[in-house]
């Protein structure tokens, strides 16, 4: 009677090739990276995370890529106690656990099909570019680029109500609608910004609606009747304030060369403050840029911190993949990866402190708990990660729709207007390049089901055509979502309430597959899972 187990270097049992795929593993079904000195691989198709042993690690390696025959050799060679038959029956396990599936592959049916998806959605927020102006005039503006506010105008009581009207009618049943005040800088026309809050709150007893208001601005003019209007109607309220003064002054210059940075901060503390007193369950975020010339996140942060804010956002300039030389304000690469080292380090003290049942800082925590919670929303959107031209849409003073606020006065991107609505030949044909450029350029990275290619509005040239990201800012993204993908495995290990808080998993889902584990050559591979 012979054994059903064959030792590795003895001839194996015969097998049909149909028990045979083309790889034991494919290598487009999964990722191994090491992290911190753990090992651990991403399953592409589920989002299934694995930590495991080096021998494990280091026999999937030799998996990846591989005929059964290859592997049955290599891994013989190297570990003759091993079976063929205990490799299958592992391998074999954990595809039992769904993994090692290929990832899904898009075709043309898919697109189009996701395309009248994105047409057919109900959005529920409108951005109103009340002005095309400004009092500054930031090194870095998108806005001063194009030139939309070089036009110097506002937009008309008819026009900004006419918006409404669109979003409205567009919304469908959707019953919660947001309009955000943008600009340049909005509140050069607050009087308008009164007039539209006053026309929604109408609208809301006709339609039977509810909206919620947010505005972006320099703060500059956020005092007095402003601020007061402001909070009584608990506006989502974003401060553009980049650091301390002369960084501040540097990058977002007066106009008129007055210095406006402590009118700046000022504003931004006391409406800060004032939600607090009102009890308002919003705060003030305030939001920093990065340029060559000041560029340390460590630095900038504390400095906003100390200064009372608890809502940061912290952004560096990026170069343009279509752009002629440099973009204005963008950092160089050493730079890129000095601040995503710098950044890592902050996260891992703030973890650290979480671990030992500590609050971190305001910054720390709030960046912990996006990137966690980023790696549960897995599925991609067939180029479109974002509510850009789906959920959100822009209006300019002329009544132009774009498929969101960058997109100002960029001629190519316009998708309608107010009067009519969206035109749904210009919109699908926006979204059907995103689409294609996102399948040309992304569908063999491994990071594609959480990125699908970054920024829409980054990749979109001016003569509308849609670019491939730039390759740096790419393998940035990865080492990204590696660092993500281990902080969320540390989470659920040191902190599994806080864990299941900030993701809303329960434990029957398929990241339970966290904390699998194989031991040392030593243990029969049966017996490794």
């Amino acid at each position: 009677m012979t054994s059903r187990h064959t030792r590795v270097g003895a001839q194996p049992r015969k097998a049909r090739k149909a028990d045979w795929p083309k790889w034991v593993i494919d290598p487009d079904t999964v990722h191994l990276f090491e992290h911190n000195g753990d090992k651990m691989m991403l399953d592409i198709a589920s989002g299934m995370v694995v930590e495991f042993s080096d021998f494990a690690y280091e026999f999937l390696s030799l998996c990846v890529g591989k005929t059964w025959p290859e592997v049955i050799r290599i891994v013989g060679d190297k570990y003759p106690g091993v079976t063929a038959e205990q490799m299958r029956e592992t391998l074999d396990g954990l595809k039992a656990r769904g993994l090692f599936k290929r990832p899904r592959r898009f075709s043309d049916w898919h697109r189009e099909q996701r395309i009248r998806q994105l047409w057919q959605h109900r959005p529920r927020r409108l951005q109103l570019v009340i002005a095309q102006c400004c009092n500054l005039s930031c090194v870095y503006c998108y806005m001063e680029k194009n030139q939309s506010n070089a036009r110097r105008l506002l937009m008309s009581r008819e026009q900004a109500f006419q918006a409404l009207d669109h979003l409205i009618k567009r919304s469908g049943r959707r019953r919660d609608l947001q309009v955000t005040f943008f600009g340049g800088e909005p509140l050069l026309n607050f009087e308008r910004i009164k007039e539209v809050v006053q026309y929604s709150k109408e609208m809301e007893k006709k339609h039977h609606k509810q909206f919620i208001f947010e505005l972006i601005t320099n703060g500059t003019l956020l005092g007095g009747e402003i601020a007061e209007f402001v909070s009584e109607h608990d506006m989502l309220l974003f401060v553009s304030l980049d650091g301390w003064k002369e960084m501040h002054n540097k990058q977002r210059p007066s106009i008129s060369g007055e210095d406006h940075h402590e009118t700046i901060l000022k504003n931004a503390q006391y409406m800060d403050q004032e939600y607090k007193r009102r009890k308002s369950r919003n705060t003030v975020k305030v939001r920093a840029n990065l340029t060559p010339e000041f560029h340390d996140v460590k630095a900038v942060v504390e400095y906003l911190e100390s200064r009372g804010f608890t809502t940061i956002g912290i952004s560096a300039i990026q170069d343009l993949p279509y752009s002629e030389g440099r973009t204005p304000g963008a950092l160089p690469q050493e730079q890129a990866l000095e601040l995503g080292n710098d950044i890592e380090q902050m996260l891992l003290r703030g973890f650290e402190r979480v671990k030992a049942g500590k609050s971190p800082s305001p910054y720390a925590g709030k960046m912990l708990h996006k990137m966690i919670c980023s790696l549960s929303d897995y599925h991609s959107t067939l180029g479109i990660r974002c509510g850009v031209g789906r959920n959100t849409n822009a209006v300019d003073v002329d009544g132009n729709i774009y498929p969101c606020h960058r997109y100002v006065n960029m001629e190519n991107y316009i998708l309608g207007n107010t009067k009519i609505g969206l035109d749904p030949k210009k919109t699908k044909a926006y979204y059907r390049k995103l689409i294609e450029a996102t399948r040309r350029t992304c569908s063999d990275c491994w990071i594609r089901q959480f990125c699908a290619g970054g920024c829409p509005w980054e990749r979109s040239a001016p003569d509308g055509t849609i670019c491939a990201p730039i390759s740096s800012e790419c393998e940035h993204r990865r080492r990204g979502v590696e660092k993500a993908l281990w902080l969320r495995k540390e989470l659920r290990k040191a902190n599994p309430k806080l864990f299941d808080a900030w993701t809303r998993v329960g434990s029957d889902n398929h990241d339970s597959l966290d904390a699998l584990e194989w031991s040392d050559p030593s243990t029969p591979l049966s017996e490794r899972v």
